[in-house]
């Protein structure tokens, strides 16, 4: 598992994974001077088998608190931790945050960079268009919060739905090998949690 969790006693949000016992994933290097610490942020949000661990730091000034899977502020980059590193992933733009949600066994990372989704892959980075990418299967194929996206073709995920379902406001979260993709939406009036699964 991996996480978050307060550095106490009123220290900022910290990232965390239970390999090998609780492990304190370290924010951007070097903290500056006369900064402690437990103000330093980071949040760890996705693994995979390998320990590849994925998040946000900030890059050496302090910031308070984010929200969580918000687009990130300046001074937030998306992170990845493996073997005891943290690498910082960048962003697609100067001047703007990101932050990596997901990241399947190949080493593929998805995330935010500033109002668009992005795929981090050997050095590259790809704009998957606007939104955010919270999780990628071992396929390669992208969930994001209201599209999907495969091998370079964008599917918004309302298209996948069948007519009449009654469905509207699809978020997603998550998809597996066997494309399932699970999510939040509204139904009947109501906020529902969804599974779509390919026919």
């Amino acid at each position: 598992m991996v996480g978050e969790g307060a550095a106490l006693p009123a220290g900022n949000t910290q990232a965390y994974s239970n390999q090998n016992g609780l492990i304190h994933l370290i924010p951007i290097q070097p903290t500056p001077p006369y900064v402690l610490p437990s103000d330093r942020y980071a949040r760890a949000y996705g693994k995979n088998n390998f320990g590849q661990v994925v998040g946000g730091s900030d890059t050496g000034t302090p910031i308070r608190f984010p929200g969580v899977f918000c687009s990130s502020g300046t001074g937030i980059h998306a992170v990845l931790w493996e073997s005891g590193q943290v690498i910082d992933l960048g962003t697609l733009n100067p001047g703007e945050g990101s932050e990596a949600y997901g990241v399947n066994d190949k080493g593929q990372i998805v995330g935010r960079s500033g109002n668009n989704a992005i795929l981090w892959y050997k050095g590259t980075k790809t704009n998957l268009g606007p939104g955010a990418a919270f999780n990628i299967n071992n396929q390669g194929v992208v969930i994001g919060d209201t599209f999907l996206w495969n091998n370079g073709n964008r599917t918004e995920l309302l298209s996948l739905v069948p007519p009449g379902s009654g469905w509207t406001n699809l978020v997603a979260a998550d998809i597996n090998d066997q494309w399932a993709i699970a999510g939040t939406g509204t139904h009947s009036g109501k906020t529902r949690g969804f599974l779509l699964s390919p026919e």
